[in-house]
């Protein structure tokens, strides 16, 4: 695998490019950490190059940084001219890359486009593959932190389409409803 390392100066976009030939290890994990510190690398140009580091890297710890914290910031920053890209890689046939598709809508809160992800949980439901179940349910949970109402109604909604992995992970950190409490057994007077 080869990442890249960008560079850059106020004259010019990329001055140098640098490679380093590694598995997805410590060297990987270095650049895409370098990437969040310097948001000129978080834009819609650097979409390929991610997609190339999720496509080789293939692999939960790795493929996760970069679609929470590179992919999911330029969907969060850019989303007119990400979102159809990120239409296209719902439906891409690399799992990891679907994955990023649900994943990137993580840290967006208020500013989540809860019908794109809705859109995209149900039309990865009927996954059996471990990874995007997780995904759909870790997307969900975290957006129950900001729409408790919007996601409830979404999995009551589509409980049967949803495994059931994305179901409970999805519900974990909703409010539970109030249950209704036993009416209280009438005391019974003694008498004297």
């Amino acid at each position: 695998m080869r990442i890249f390392l960008y560079s850059s100066s106020l004259n010019a976009r990329c001055v140098s490019v640098r490679t380093f030939p590694c598995a997805p290890t410590d060297s990987a994990h270095c650049a895409i950490a370098y990437a969040r510190q310097h948001p000129q690398f978080i834009t819609p140009s650097a979409l390929p190059l991610y997609e190339r580091m999720i496509r080789e890297g293939a692999w939960w710890d790795f493929v996760d940084e970069i679609a929470v914290n590179l992919v999911g910031a330029v969907l969060g920053n850019f989303r007119a001219k990400t979102r159809p890209i990120i239409e296209r890689w719902i439906d891409d046939p690399d799992m990891w890359i679907r994955r990023t598709a649900l994943l990137s809508h993580l840290k967006h809160k208020n500013d989540t486009d809860a019908a794109q992800l809705f859109d995209h949980c149900i039309r990865r439901a009927h996954e059996r593959e471990f990874f995007i179940r997780k995904a759909i349910g870790w997307a969900l949970r975290e957006y129950s932190k900001t729409a408790p109402r919007a996601v409830r109604a979404f999995l009551k909604k589509n409980r049967q389409r949803l495994s059931r992995l994305s179901y409970d992970e999805g519900s974990k950190r909703l409010p539970r409803r109030a249950e209704r409490a036993p009416a209280p057994k009438a005391r019974v007077r003694e008498s004297p």
